[in-house]
């Protein structure tokens, strides 16, 4: 099927807003948590070792991963930069970036092309008007855009249920075989890049059964054909879930009950969190209330495309009604359902207007379009704003290595994600502090008499992640000079995901300058003469 040309410049219009700023806090491996960790996976698969160990995802996605970092080592041996296998993986703990930006690109990618996938569905199950506004929509979608900078599972996982439903609804309005085993491959492959993707049974199911009637030998083969492909798939991606079975049973079982569990902060059940937080925030008012409205009207127009539309986010936000592990990212899959069924209210009401009004129809659906995805529109180049600055982590880091000896004892506040990157790329070695009790300090956890050189104290709006004992603020009050401070943003009028140390906003955006934490940078009394800076300011 040949695309549109409005299809084209809406895929480079996802495509834009997606990869700027994708280099975002490099070489800051804990900017965006997670990241970390899927890369490592990754990594250790090009020792020869392709059992993960880890199963709080599947891993496809990893072992796709470790295919794209081993033909950047080809490349880069090609190039002179590496000069044998050993060699690049010892630089996997110093030249961190490349291979973060590989699983940027990754996300990225498929972020933009879910933009496409989208296009098609609502081609398929209404008109290229509706299929425009559909594209439109998520190709501005905050949430969305915003997770497709992160070299992580979510976005990819999306690309390949998107895929999976438009074969589903292929093979249910033209009563074809084919797609359903198409659909089946997909959908295995969405579950082996993240667990939810076995969702698409659900969907399965409602396609089967609204194609045109056919015998039940019919249908059962449709769903048995998925099945099987949706398995051989599946393992393939993940082969070490049945050859390492307990392993795989004991990491599936772990990420089940952590789902139920509060990470950190209970805000309270999925069910509200995200329609109120996750879906508000990251579709923005308009975009989600047409969203909603337009899976309502459809049910009332036609319920048979209602219904196959809306099985699947329908099943998976009942999954996420009772969890109390929250992260936004969870809300992702349905954005690009809602994205469908909005476009589908704009157009309606477009129509209603061309009734009454000596408009055209396609005048009014891009009009009242561009007023719905405003809001998430202008979320999107705030975040992009600040995805292009330099992180609040790394100019911090810059100040240490210009001002602070060798050998020094710091104390940072707050957990791993707050502390910048001080040694990576540098000979500086600094000695760590950490609080033991009352006023008293720990160094490579052994107690240690008197007190560090600087304190590193960070500000967030997700305390959890930045907590600095007040013992230590009485002590840098009492003991100590301020002589250096960041201001990344203002903490109060800011909305954070509250459950992840990302310290980038969600919403609001006041006197946000770049992501990261605030800083004040505290430095020791001394008995004589201040200390010798090179500055002594307040970056904003």
């Amino acid at each position: 099927m040949r695309w549109p040309p409005e299809l084209w410049l809406l895929l480079a219009l996802a495509a834009v807003v997606r990869f700027y700023g994708l280099r975002f806090g490099m070489p800051h491996v804990w900017t965006r948590p997670d990241e970390l960790v899927v890369a490592d996976v990754a990594q250790a698969f090009l020792t020869g070792n392709l059992n993960p160990r880890f199963w709080d995802y599947p891993t496809l996605f990893m072992y796709a991963l470790a295919l794209l970092d081993y033909a950047y080592y080809l490349f880069g041996r090609a190039m002179g930069w590496f000069h044998s296998l050993p060699h690049f993986l010892a630089l996997w703990r110093v030249q961190w970036t490349p291979l973060f930006m590989i699983a940027r690109t990754v996300s990225a990618v498929a972020g933009t092309m879910t933009v496409a996938v989208v296009h098609q569905i609502a081609a398929r199950l209404f008109d290229r008007l509706t299929a425009g506004i559909a594209a439109l929509f998520l190709a501005l979608a905050f949430l969305h855009v915003r997770d497709s900078h992160f070299g992580v599972t979510d976005v990819t996982m999306v690309f390949l249920v998107m895929l999976a439903t438009m074969c589903l609804v292929t093979g249910a309005l033209e009563n074809r075989t084919a797609p359903f085993a198409a659909a089946g491959a997909l959908a295995g492959a969405a579950a082996s890049v993240k667990y939810n993707g076995v969702l698409l049974f659900a969907p399965l199911v409602t396609a089967v059964l609204l194609a045109p009637a056919g015998s039940g030998r019919d249908r059962a083969w449709r769903i048995g054909l998925f099945a099987m492909f949706f398995v051989a798939v599946f393992f393939a991606g993940s082969p070490y879930a049945a050859i390492d079975w307990p392993a795989f049973w004991r990491g599936l079982s772990g990420q089940s009950s952590h789902i139920g569990t509060p990470h950190g902060i209970d805000l309270g059940p999925g069910g509200i969190y995200h329609l109120v937080f996750s879906l508000r925030y990251g579709l923005g008012l308009p975009l989600l209330t047409a969203g909603l409205a337009g899976g309502v009207w459809l049910l009332q127009r036609d319920w048979r495309k209602a219904v196959l539309l809306a099985t699947f986010p329908a099943v998976y936000y009942l999954v996420l009604v009772p969890t109390r592990s929250v992260f936004v990212r969870y809300a992702i899959p349905l954005v690009p359902f809602l994205c469908i069924s909005a476009a589908f209210a704009t157009v309606e009401a477009a129509r209603a207007i061309h009734e009454r009004r000596a408009v055209s129809v396609q005048a009014a659906a891009l009009l009242l379009a561009l007023l719905v995805v405003a809001p998430s529109a202008a979320a999107v180049g705030q975040l992009d704003r600040l995805f292009a600055a330099r992180d609040s982590r790394l100019l911090l880091a810059d100040w240490l290595r210009a001002n602070i000896r060798p050998g020094s004892s710091v104390y940072f506040g707050g957990n791993i994600v707050a502390e910048p990157v001080v040694d990576i790329g540098s000979v500086k070695t600094l000695r760590y502090w950490t609080h033991r009790d009352a006023w008293t300090f720990n160094e490579q956890r052994r107690p240690v008499a008197g007190i560090p050189e600087w304190l590193v104290i960070p500000e967030t709006a997700v305390p959890q992640f930045s907590y600095c004992p007040p013992e230590v603020r009485r002590l840098a009050l009492e003991r100590y000079d301020v002589v250096y401070v960041v201001k990344a943003m203002e903490l109060d009028g800011n909305l954070f995901d509250r459950q992840d140390a990302f310290f980038y906003p969600y919403a609001g955006f006041r006197g946000a300058r770049r992501g990261g934490p605030n800083y004040v940078v505290y430095a020791r009394k001394p008995e004589g003469a201040a200390p010798e800076l090179s500055s002594v300011s307040d970056v904003r």
